[in-house]
């Protein structure tokens, strides 16, 4: 199944770059671009900011899967 941009979506489990967790398993975002290719879609997802009282900014990735992210 393909997501379309704006769709909101959930973080399917902890997305990790290098040994830092940039978003937990959960988190809620919405897709800001799609890149289709021969071996399938990626995305780029903004996440909303986390933390009380927003203290940390959004955080956007690109190249995220269906393994990564899932529809609300």
């Amino acid at each position: 199944m393909t997501l379309q941009t704006l769709s909101q979506v959930h973080a399917a489990r902890d997305i990790h770059q290098g040994r830092h967790t940039v978003v937990k398993h959960g988190a809620r975002g919405v897709v800001v671009d799609l890149h289709p290719s021969w071996s399938g879609t990626t995305y780029t997802v903004e996440f909303a900011p986390v933390g009380k009282h927003h203290r940390r900014p959004a955080v956007t990735l690109v190249g995220l899967t269906e393994r990564d992210v899932q529809p609300d």
